[in-house]
């Protein structure tokens, strides 16, 4: 799961509608598309934020499907818990764990077991090779198959002696593991490790977004490898300490994060914590379930200097599910659906006085839009296989696949990760295929990509 809980992701709002989140006068209307955890998130910090929360009168929120939880669907079959959308999120991202523990979701919490090995598929093998910190495992001088040849692990140990470089905002993870440990460090590391959390993408995101802590380790220790001797050291210490008064001071487990019951449970406790919040505050909180928002048309309002207009949604029950067409008014829209995945008819009526230009508020809401419409994306495709145990399965998070596997990005052992997902004495498989390699592999009948991950 790419993790989007951290913000909120602006669709149409405009100033005026801006300065009367701090007037005071609850007659805010809003309306939040998508309920997946972007817009439940956004619902929480809108009823949380002191500065607005007693100016709302009300929050709407719509989605296609008829649960909440966007991506987060599951199934349950014979026994096994297959996950549609992310498996779980690492422990790291704070703002999950906060969410899920306001939520009262700490009951159902589960980590991963400590001491899960990573594997990486060797290029033009099959085999799998262990990370860790054994350098005779990745390397070989006899010419057998190994993660790294002897230069390019000469190359990672040069990180030592790497200077920092702190001006270049716009490093991508691929560009930074290339500056600090070579190209071949980058070409079996970096590009894997984006492919296994976001299906891709280490030549276009930020490392300073998306692994904040390797910049930080490079700004405090001068290298990453030096950060992570520190951290080593730093945990061999904290081990050796005695609780205070026998208290656990972290109680929130370590690595992947998930639910017993999946990730839409997640999705859910954050709904609850929403709708508990508003009616807390007199907030008329609606979940529009089942329903497409299928236009959105700007009315200005013709307040003087200002873009200040009227939103009106224009809803249809989703395919199979009864019910007319609807329109709503509001003041206020977000949107946490990304554009590409369900784009809107936009149109900007003609302004009611002069004061204000419809060509002026034309631009200002094609910009807003235009930037999520550009965000890159790619499709992916997940496959989940189990059976019964006829030899021991492999035990591990996972194996991830090399930049020359032309669809396969890797294979989660989810007997392994979370057992409670599958039977005792069977095993499961979440095969990922498809990805930035194969953008294409999403038109696939589903039984060419079962046939594939087999």
């Amino acid at each position: 799961m790419a993790d989007t809980t951290d913000g909120i992701r602006a669709g149409a709002v405009d100033a005026a509608a801006e300065q009367d989140m701090h007037n005071g006068d609850r007659s805010l209307h809003i309306a939040i598309i998508g309920a997946g955890v972007s817009g439940l998130a956004t619902a929480v910090q809108l009823c949380e934020n002191p500065a607005i929360k007693n100016t709302i009168a009300s929050i709407t929120m719509f989605d296609s499907l008829p649960d909440v939880g966007g991506v987060l669907q599951q199934q349950r079959r014979n026994g096994y818990l297959f996950e549609g959308g992310a498996q779980g999120v690492l422990a790291s991202r704070t703002r999950f764990v906060e969410l899920a523990l306001q939520s009262g979701l700490a009951p159902e919490m589960l980590g991963t077991p400590k001491g899960l090995r990573r594997f990486l598929i060797l290029p033009g093998s099959n085999r799998l090779q262990g990370l860790g910190f054994d350098p005779w495992a990745l390397i070989s001088l006899s010419g057998r198959k190994t993660l790294f040849s002897v230069f390019g692990f000469l190359r990672i140990c040069c990180d030592f002696f790497v200077r920092p470089k702190h001006t270049n905002q716009q490093e991508t993870l691929f560009g930074f593991f290339e500056r600090r440990f070579g190209t071949e460090a980058a070409q079996r590391i970096a590009i894997p490790m984006a492919t296994g959390i976001w299906a891709g993408g280490a030549r276009k995101l930020l490392v300073r977004h998306v692994f904040p802590r390797l910049c930080a380790m490079e700004a405090r220790w001068g290298s990453v490898l030096g950060g992570a001797l520190a951290a080593a050291f730093s945990r061999i210490f904290q081990r050796r300490l005695k609780p205070v008064d026998g208290v656990q001071t972290n109680p929130i487990p370590s690595e992947l994060l998930t639910f017993s019951n999946g990730m839409r449970t997640f999705a859910q406790g954050l709904h609850g914590r929403a709708r508990t919040l508003a009616e807390s505050q007199g907030i008329n909180f609606v979940t529009r379930l089942g329903r497409t928002v299928s236009a959105l048309e700007l009315v200005p309002n013709g307040r003087s200097n200002t873009l200040r207009s009227r939103h009106i949604l224009t809803s249809v029950p989703t395919c199979g599910l009864g019910g007319a067409a609807e329109q709503s008014e509001f003041d206020v829209v977000f949107t946490s659906v990304p554009i590409w995945r369900a784009p809107l008819a936009i149109s900007i009526s003609q302004s009611e006085t002069k004061s204000v230009s419809t060509e002026d508020l034309d631009a200002f809401v094609r910009q807003r839009f235009a930037l999520l419409d550009e965000t890159p994306s790619h499709g992916l495709v997940v496959v989940g296989i189990g059976g019964k145990d006829t030899s021991p399965p492999p035990q591990g998070f996972g194996a991830l696949a090399p930049e020359a596997s032309p669809d396969l990005l890797g294979v989660l052992y989810v007997h392994s990760l979370a057992p409670s997902h599958a039977p005792e004495g069977h095993f499961m498989y979440r095969v990922l295929l498809g990805g930035d390699r194969d953008p294409a592999f999403v038109e696939r009948t589903d039984a060419a990509c079962v046939a594939k991950a087999r």
